[in-house]
Protein backbone atom coordinates (compact mmCIF):
# COMPACT_ATOMS: atom_id res chain seq x y z
CA UNK A 1 0.00 0.00 0.00
CA UNK A 2 1.34 3.50 -0.79
CA UNK A 3 2.40 5.42 2.30
CA UNK A 4 -0.12 7.76 3.92
CA UNK A 5 0.71 10.08 6.80
CA UNK A 6 -1.73 10.08 9.71
CA UNK A 7 -2.64 13.54 10.95
CA UNK A 8 -0.98 14.74 14.12
CA UNK A 9 -4.29 15.55 15.79
CA UNK A 10 -5.47 11.97 15.47
CA UNK A 11 -7.42 10.20 12.76
CA UNK A 12 -10.81 11.54 11.75
CA UNK A 13 -12.91 8.58 10.71
CA UNK A 14 -16.37 7.46 9.68
CA UNK A 15 -17.76 4.39 7.93
CA UNK A 16 -19.39 3.56 4.62
CA UNK A 17 -23.15 3.61 5.06
CA UNK A 18 -26.28 3.66 2.92
CA UNK A 19 -24.72 2.20 -0.21
CA UNK A 20 -27.02 -0.79 -0.52
CA UNK A 21 -24.48 -2.97 1.23
CA UNK A 22 -21.39 -2.22 -0.85
CA UNK A 23 -19.65 -0.08 -3.46
CA UNK A 24 -17.83 -1.34 -6.53
CA UNK A 25 -14.21 -0.60 -7.41
CA UNK A 26 -15.42 1.79 -10.10
CA UNK A 27 -17.97 3.77 -8.07
CA UNK A 28 -17.09 7.47 -7.95
CA UNK A 29 -19.88 8.48 -5.56
CA UNK A 30 -20.71 6.85 -2.24
CA UNK A 31 -22.32 7.61 1.13
CA UNK A 32 -20.74 7.75 4.57
CA UNK A 33 -22.27 7.68 8.01
CA UNK A 34 -21.01 11.14 9.00
CA UNK A 35 -18.93 13.98 7.54
CA UNK A 36 -18.19 15.56 10.93
CA UNK A 37 -14.56 16.56 11.39
CA UNK A 38 -13.53 16.14 7.78
CA UNK A 39 -12.07 19.15 5.95
CA UNK A 40 -13.40 20.94 2.91
CA UNK A 41 -12.63 18.96 -0.23
CA UNK A 42 -10.21 18.09 -1.67
CA UNK A 43 -8.83 15.61 0.85
CA UNK A 44 -7.83 11.95 0.94
CA UNK A 45 -9.28 9.04 2.87
CA UNK A 46 -8.16 5.43 3.23
CA UNK A 47 -10.65 2.57 2.89
CA UNK A 48 -8.97 -0.76 3.45
CA UNK A 49 -5.76 -0.59 1.41
CA UNK A 50 -7.15 1.95 -1.10
CA UNK A 51 -6.50 5.68 -1.06
CA UNK A 52 -9.56 7.61 -2.24
CA UNK A 53 -9.23 11.26 -3.23
CA UNK A 54 -12.47 13.07 -2.24
CA UNK A 55 -13.27 15.99 -4.57
CA UNK A 56 -16.72 16.91 -3.20
CA UNK A 57 -18.68 16.17 -0.04
CA UNK A 58 -22.08 17.13 -1.43
CA UNK A 59 -24.56 17.70 1.37
CA UNK A 60 -22.05 16.31 3.86
CA UNK A 61 -22.34 12.54 3.55
CA UNK A 62 -22.68 11.93 -0.20
CA UNK A 63 -19.12 12.10 -1.50
CA UNK A 64 -17.64 12.25 -4.98
CA UNK A 65 -14.14 10.89 -5.36
CA UNK A 66 -11.28 9.66 -7.54
CA UNK A 67 -10.65 6.00 -6.84
CA UNK A 68 -7.30 4.25 -6.58
CA UNK A 69 -5.40 7.46 -5.86
CA UNK A 70 -1.68 7.84 -5.13
CA UNK A 71 -0.81 4.56 -6.82
CA UNK A 72 -3.21 2.44 -4.78
CA UNK A 73 -5.61 -0.08 -6.34
CA UNK A 74 -9.35 0.56 -6.45
CA UNK A 75 -11.31 -2.19 -4.74
CA UNK A 76 -14.85 -3.05 -3.72
CA UNK A 77 -15.88 -2.17 -0.17
CA UNK A 78 -18.85 -2.90 2.05
CA UNK A 79 -21.01 -0.73 4.26
CA UNK A 80 -19.44 -0.55 7.70
CA UNK A 81 -15.85 -0.38 6.40
CA UNK A 82 -13.78 2.33 8.07
CA UNK A 83 -13.16 5.55 6.13
CA UNK A 84 -10.17 7.40 7.62
CA UNK A 85 -8.87 10.85 6.75
CA UNK A 86 -5.15 10.73 5.93
CA UNK A 87 -2.58 13.22 4.66
CA UNK A 88 -1.08 11.81 1.47
CA UNK A 89 1.45 12.90 -1.13
CA UNK A 90 -1.33 13.42 -3.64
CA UNK A 91 -3.21 15.78 -1.33
CA UNK A 92 -0.12 17.86 -0.70
CA UNK A 93 0.65 18.11 -4.41
CA UNK A 94 -2.95 18.97 -5.24
CA UNK A 95 -3.01 21.74 -2.66
CA UNK A 96 0.30 23.08 -3.96
CA UNK A 97 -1.01 23.00 -7.52
CA UNK A 98 -4.21 24.76 -6.46
CA UNK A 99 -2.52 27.56 -4.53
CA UNK A 100 0.45 28.18 -6.84
CA UNK A 101 -0.23 28.67 -10.53
CA UNK A 102 1.76 30.12 -13.39
CA UNK A 103 1.17 31.04 -17.02
CA UNK A 104 0.81 34.10 -19.19
CA UNK A 105 -0.79 37.21 -17.76
CA UNK A 106 -3.71 36.84 -20.17
CA UNK A 107 -4.41 33.30 -18.90
CA UNK A 108 -4.53 34.29 -15.23
CA UNK A 109 -7.84 33.02 -13.76
CA UNK A 110 -10.44 35.24 -12.17
CA UNK A 111 -9.78 36.32 -8.59
CA UNK A 112 -11.83 34.99 -5.71
CA UNK A 113 -9.61 32.42 -3.96
CA UNK A 114 -7.96 34.20 -1.05
CA UNK A 115 -4.28 33.35 -0.65
CA UNK A 116 -3.71 31.91 -4.11
CA UNK A 117 -0.49 32.93 -5.90
CA UNK A 118 -0.04 33.42 -9.64
CA UNK A 119 3.21 34.07 -11.51
CA UNK A 120 2.92 35.61 -15.00
CA UNK A 121 5.69 33.99 -17.03
CA UNK A 122 5.58 36.60 -19.81
CA UNK A 123 5.65 39.77 -17.68
CA UNK A 124 7.57 38.25 -14.71
CA UNK A 125 4.95 39.56 -12.27
CA UNK A 126 3.84 37.84 -9.07
CA UNK A 127 0.23 38.25 -7.87
CA UNK A 128 -1.62 37.28 -4.69
CA UNK A 129 -5.39 36.82 -4.66
CA UNK A 130 -6.91 38.81 -1.77
CA UNK A 131 -10.29 37.18 -2.23
CA UNK A 132 -11.70 39.77 -4.60
CA UNK A 133 -8.80 40.94 -6.79
CA UNK A 134 -5.29 40.00 -7.86
CA UNK A 135 -2.69 42.20 -6.12
CA UNK A 136 0.63 42.76 -7.90
CA UNK A 137 3.36 42.07 -5.32
CA UNK A 138 6.25 41.94 -7.79
CA UNK A 139 8.13 44.88 -6.33
CA UNK A 140 7.05 44.84 -2.70
CA UNK A 141 9.42 44.40 0.20
CA UNK A 142 9.58 40.85 1.55
CA UNK A 143 7.69 41.59 4.76
CA UNK A 144 4.81 43.20 2.90
CA UNK A 145 4.77 40.38 0.30
CA UNK A 146 4.32 37.89 3.14
CA UNK A 147 1.42 39.89 4.52
CA UNK A 148 2.97 41.73 7.45
CA UNK A 149 0.78 44.64 8.50
CA UNK A 150 2.59 47.60 7.01
CA UNK A 151 0.92 50.90 6.17
CA UNK A 152 1.63 52.18 2.65
CA UNK A 153 5.33 51.49 3.00
CA UNK A 154 7.89 49.00 1.65
CA UNK A 155 10.11 48.75 4.69
CA UNK A 156 12.25 45.82 3.57
CA UNK A 157 13.67 45.95 0.07
CA UNK A 158 15.96 43.03 -0.69
CA UNK A 159 17.51 42.52 -4.10
CA UNK A 160 17.79 39.00 -5.49
CA UNK A 161 15.14 37.24 -3.38
CA UNK A 162 13.82 34.23 -5.29
CA UNK A 163 11.60 31.16 -5.06
CA UNK A 164 12.68 27.79 -6.41
CA UNK A 165 9.66 25.75 -7.53
CA UNK A 166 9.74 22.03 -8.37
CA UNK A 167 7.19 20.29 -10.56
CA UNK A 168 5.26 17.24 -9.32
CA UNK A 169 8.03 14.88 -10.37
CA UNK A 170 10.49 16.86 -8.29
CA UNK A 171 12.92 17.04 -11.18
CA UNK A 172 12.23 20.29 -13.05
CA UNK A 173 13.16 23.50 -11.25
CA UNK A 174 11.79 26.94 -12.08
CA UNK A 175 13.45 29.98 -10.53
CA UNK A 176 10.95 32.75 -9.86
CA UNK A 177 12.74 35.99 -8.99
CA UNK A 178 10.57 38.14 -6.79
CA UNK A 179 13.15 40.91 -6.44
CA UNK A 180 15.96 40.66 -8.96
CA UNK A 181 18.11 43.54 -10.11
CA UNK A 182 18.28 42.20 -13.67
CA UNK A 183 14.53 41.92 -14.13
CA UNK A 184 13.44 44.99 -12.24
CA UNK A 185 14.51 48.51 -11.31
CA UNK A 186 13.51 49.85 -7.92
CA UNK A 187 14.11 53.05 -5.99
CA UNK A 188 12.61 54.36 -2.79
CA UNK A 189 12.93 57.60 -0.87
CA UNK A 190 12.02 58.40 2.75
CA UNK A 191 13.54 61.88 2.47
CA UNK A 192 15.93 61.30 5.34
CA UNK A 193 19.06 62.61 3.63
CA UNK A 194 20.41 65.52 1.56
CA UNK A 195 19.04 68.96 2.19
CA UNK A 196 18.12 71.64 -0.30
CA UNK A 197 21.50 73.39 -0.19
CA UNK A 198 23.15 70.41 -1.90
CA UNK A 199 21.10 70.87 -5.09
CA UNK A 200 19.86 67.29 -4.78
CA UNK A 201 17.13 66.40 -2.30
CA UNK A 202 16.24 63.22 -0.46
CA UNK A 203 17.88 59.82 -0.23
CA UNK A 204 18.11 59.41 -4.02
CA UNK A 205 18.96 63.02 -4.87
CA UNK A 206 16.02 64.66 -6.59
CA UNK A 207 16.74 67.46 -9.05
CA UNK A 208 14.33 70.36 -8.67
CA UNK A 209 13.61 73.42 -10.73
CA UNK A 210 12.16 76.71 -9.46
CA UNK A 211 10.85 77.41 -5.98
CA UNK A 212 12.44 75.93 -2.87
CA UNK A 213 12.81 72.79 -0.76
CA UNK A 214 12.80 72.58 3.03
CA UNK A 215 13.61 69.47 5.05
CA UNK A 216 11.11 69.26 7.91
CA UNK A 217 11.40 67.66 11.32
CA UNK A 218 10.04 64.13 11.56
CA UNK A 219 6.66 63.48 13.11
CA UNK A 220 5.25 60.29 14.60
CA UNK A 221 5.22 57.56 11.96
CA UNK A 222 6.86 59.79 9.35
CA UNK A 223 10.66 59.51 9.63
CA UNK A 224 11.48 61.84 6.73
CA UNK A 225 9.57 64.89 5.47
CA UNK A 226 10.36 67.40 2.73
CA UNK A 227 8.35 70.45 1.76
CA UNK A 228 8.30 71.74 -1.83
CA UNK A 229 7.18 75.34 -2.39
CA UNK A 230 6.63 77.67 -5.35
CA UNK A 231 7.56 81.01 -3.79
CA UNK A 232 5.47 84.14 -4.23
CA UNK A 233 5.92 84.74 -7.96
CA UNK A 234 2.63 83.99 -9.72
CA UNK A 235 2.77 81.25 -12.35
CA UNK A 236 5.80 79.47 -10.85
CA UNK A 237 5.97 75.76 -11.63
CA UNK A 238 8.14 74.05 -9.01
CA UNK A 239 9.00 70.65 -10.49
CA UNK A 240 11.00 67.59 -9.39
CA UNK A 241 12.65 64.88 -11.48
CA UNK A 242 15.81 62.77 -11.37
CA UNK A 243 17.93 64.33 -14.11
CA UNK A 244 18.76 68.00 -14.13
CA UNK A 245 20.09 68.14 -17.70
CA UNK A 246 18.64 67.14 -21.06
CA UNK A 247 17.58 64.46 -21.61
CA UNK A 248 15.62 64.37 -18.37
CA UNK A 249 14.10 61.05 -19.39
CA UNK A 250 15.32 57.86 -17.70
CA UNK A 251 12.51 55.28 -18.06
CA UNK A 252 10.43 53.78 -20.89
CA UNK A 253 6.71 54.44 -20.58
CA UNK A 254 5.83 51.13 -22.27
CA UNK A 255 7.52 49.05 -19.55
CA UNK A 256 5.56 47.74 -16.57
CA UNK A 257 6.17 50.54 -14.08
CA UNK A 258 4.59 51.74 -10.86
CA UNK A 259 4.96 55.05 -9.00
CA UNK A 260 3.84 55.46 -5.38
CA UNK A 261 3.89 58.45 -3.06
CA UNK A 262 2.62 59.54 0.34
CA UNK A 263 2.16 63.29 0.47
CA UNK A 264 -0.21 66.12 1.29
CA UNK A 265 -1.09 69.43 -0.25
CA UNK A 266 -0.44 72.20 2.26
CA UNK A 267 -3.16 74.34 0.68
CA UNK A 268 -6.32 73.35 -1.15
CA UNK A 269 -7.63 76.28 -3.15
CA UNK A 270 -8.28 77.60 -6.63
CA UNK A 271 -4.75 78.93 -7.14
CA UNK A 272 -2.94 75.60 -6.58
CA UNK A 273 -2.20 73.06 -9.34
CA UNK A 274 -0.44 69.72 -8.77
CA UNK A 275 0.84 66.78 -10.88
CA UNK A 276 2.32 63.41 -9.80
CA UNK A 277 3.38 60.71 -12.29
CA UNK A 278 5.64 60.57 -15.37
CA UNK A 279 6.16 62.95 -18.30
CA UNK A 280 8.30 63.47 -21.38
CA UNK A 281 9.50 66.90 -20.17
CA UNK A 282 9.15 67.82 -16.50
CA UNK A 283 10.13 71.42 -17.27
CA UNK A 284 7.24 72.04 -19.69
CA UNK A 285 4.01 73.65 -18.53
CA UNK A 286 2.33 71.31 -19.02
CA UNK A 287 4.30 68.47 -20.65
CA UNK A 288 3.03 67.35 -24.06
CA UNK A 289 2.91 63.69 -23.01
CA UNK A 290 2.62 61.94 -19.71
CA UNK A 291 0.57 60.04 -17.15
CA UNK A 292 -0.14 61.65 -13.80
CA UNK A 293 -2.50 62.40 -10.94
CA UNK A 294 -3.88 65.87 -11.42
CA UNK A 295 -5.41 68.72 -9.47
CA UNK A 296 -6.12 71.67 -11.73
CA UNK A 297 -6.66 75.10 -10.21
CA UNK A 298 -10.42 74.80 -9.88
CA UNK A 299 -10.62 71.06 -9.16
CA UNK A 300 -12.10 69.86 -5.88
CA UNK A 301 -11.47 66.17 -6.64
CA UNK A 302 -8.44 64.25 -7.91
CA UNK A 303 -8.27 62.91 -11.45
CA UNK A 304 -5.92 60.64 -13.36
CA UNK A 305 -4.69 62.11 -16.64
CA UNK A 306 -3.30 60.31 -19.69
CA UNK A 307 -2.00 63.16 -21.84
CA UNK A 308 -0.98 62.39 -25.41
CA UNK A 309 0.19 64.94 -27.99
CA UNK A 310 -1.07 67.78 -25.76
CA UNK A 311 -4.56 66.28 -25.44
CA UNK A 312 -5.82 65.43 -21.95
CA UNK A 313 -7.82 62.28 -21.24
CA UNK A 314 -9.11 62.21 -17.65
CA UNK A 315 -10.44 59.43 -15.46
CA UNK A 316 -13.53 59.74 -13.35
CA UNK A 317 -13.05 61.43 -9.99
CA UNK A 318 -10.60 59.58 -7.72
CA UNK A 319 -11.52 61.26 -4.44
CA UNK A 320 -12.02 64.57 -2.70
CA UNK A 321 -9.00 66.84 -2.37
CA UNK A 322 -8.01 67.98 1.12
CA UNK A 323 -4.83 68.83 3.05
CA UNK A 324 -4.31 65.45 4.74
CA UNK A 325 -1.71 62.82 3.87
CA UNK A 326 -2.76 60.33 1.19
CA UNK A 327 -1.24 57.35 -0.59
CA UNK A 328 -1.11 57.67 -4.40
CA UNK A 329 -0.31 54.84 -6.82
CA UNK A 330 -0.25 54.98 -10.64
CA UNK A 331 0.99 52.10 -12.77
CA UNK A 332 1.02 50.54 -16.20
CA UNK A 333 -0.99 47.35 -15.81
CA UNK A 334 -0.41 46.05 -19.33
CA UNK A 335 0.27 47.31 -22.85
CA UNK A 336 -3.05 49.14 -23.06
CA UNK A 337 -4.10 49.87 -19.47
CA UNK A 338 -3.08 52.43 -16.85
CA UNK A 339 -4.31 52.15 -13.25
CA UNK A 340 -4.81 54.93 -10.70
CA UNK A 341 -5.68 54.51 -7.02
CA UNK A 342 -5.68 56.68 -3.90
CA UNK A 343 -5.53 55.27 -0.36
CA UNK A 344 -5.85 51.71 -1.70
CA UNK A 345 -9.40 52.33 -2.87
CA UNK A 346 -10.68 50.57 -5.97
CA UNK A 347 -8.27 51.04 -8.83
CA UNK A 348 -9.60 53.15 -11.70
CA UNK A 349 -8.26 52.10 -15.09
CA UNK A 350 -7.71 54.06 -18.30
CA UNK A 351 -7.40 52.49 -21.75
CA UNK A 352 -7.79 55.59 -23.91
CA UNK A 353 -5.57 58.60 -24.45
CA UNK A 354 -2.43 56.76 -23.34
CA UNK A 355 0.63 58.44 -24.88
CA UNK A 356 2.77 56.57 -27.39
CA UNK A 357 5.53 54.57 -25.71
CA UNK A 358 8.57 56.79 -25.29
CA UNK A 359 11.39 57.76 -22.94
CA UNK A 360 9.95 59.66 -19.97
CA UNK A 361 10.85 60.75 -16.45
CA UNK A 362 9.28 60.52 -13.01
CA UNK A 363 7.65 63.82 -12.28
CA UNK A 364 6.10 65.95 -9.55
CA UNK A 365 5.07 69.58 -9.90
CA UNK A 366 3.17 72.26 -8.04
CA UNK A 367 2.18 75.58 -9.63
CA UNK A 368 0.55 78.72 -8.28
CA UNK A 369 -1.77 81.12 -10.05
CA UNK A 370 -1.37 84.09 -7.73
CA UNK A 371 1.46 85.92 -5.99
CA UNK A 372 1.38 83.61 -2.97
CA UNK A 373 3.44 80.56 -1.98
CA UNK A 374 1.88 77.14 -2.59
CA UNK A 375 3.46 73.95 -1.30
CA UNK A 376 3.14 70.24 -0.64
CA UNK A 377 4.87 67.98 1.91
CA UNK A 378 6.12 64.56 0.83
CA UNK A 379 6.78 61.67 3.21
CA UNK A 380 7.57 58.75 0.90
CA UNK A 381 8.13 57.91 -2.76
CA UNK A 382 8.93 54.74 -4.69
CA UNK A 383 9.26 53.87 -8.35
CA UNK A 384 9.70 50.44 -9.83
CA UNK A 385 9.88 48.81 -13.23
CA UNK A 386 9.28 45.06 -13.52
CA UNK A 387 9.40 42.48 -16.29
CA UNK A 388 12.76 43.63 -17.64
CA UNK A 389 14.86 41.31 -19.80
CA UNK A 390 18.49 42.37 -19.64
Amino acid sequence: MPAALSLINGNIATTLSGNGGSITSGATTFNVASGTGFPTAPFAVVIGSEIVFVTSTGAGTNWTATRGADGSTAAAHTDGDAVTWELTKGVLLSLADAYHKSGTLASRPAAGNNGYIYFATDTRQTFIDNGSAWVDVSGLGLAQWLGTALTYRNTMNFQGVGVHALDNSGSTRTDVNILNGRTMSFMTDDFNGRNSSSGAVGDIGWYYGNGSYAMLAATSGRPGLAQRATGTTSGTKAYDTLRGTTPHTHMWSGDLWKAEAILKLDQNDTVTEFHLGISDDPTANPPNNGIWFQKSFTDTTWFGNCRSASVDSLTASLGTIDTGYHYFMVRRIDASTIGFTIDNNAEVTKTTGIPTNAAMAVYRAIRNNAAVTKSYTIDYYSFQVTGLAR
